[in-house]
């Protein structure tokens, strides 16, 4: 089995967790946080076209997508990123920091990736 590795953000009261576990060949993320649900499933195929499904009423597909595709991109596989992410009464500029702590949870677990596969003797890529 693949390790899973969790990362995690947080300013003031938003805290943003990344969970990420290799499966074969391809990448299964979760990023959440506050009172965590399933608001949205993105996926990025390799090769093929980004997919969002959303729960009726929720706001995550924006994010779930651009994770999707960053790493996707950066990691050459097919990633699935599930996005459940909920604070009562966030505000405006609240929302932006969910974003900002999410995407930089993404580029810090891609360069953990980009590490491993440079020490792997093999050039697999897996960890």
């Amino acid at each position: 089995m693949q390790r899973i590795i969790e990362l995690s953000a947080s300013s003031a009261r938003i805290r943003i967790r990344f969970i990420g576990q290799r499966l074969g060949p391809d990448l299964l993320a979760q990023i959440i946080g506050g009172s965590c649900h399933i608001g949205c499933v993105a996926l990025a195929p390799a090769g093929g076209l980004l997919n969002a499904l959303s729960a009726p009423g929720h706001r995550e597909s924006e994010l779930a997508c651009e994770a999707a595709s960053r790493l996707r991109d950066a990691l050459k596989c097919g990633v699935a990123v599930i996005a459940g992410i909920h604070y009562d009464r966030i505000t405006g500029s609240e929302i932006e920091i969910v974003r900002k702590l999410s995407l930089s949870l993404v580029e810090e677990y891609i360069q953990i990736q980009e590490r491993s596969r440079n020490a792997d003797p093999k050039g697999s890529g897996r960890i």
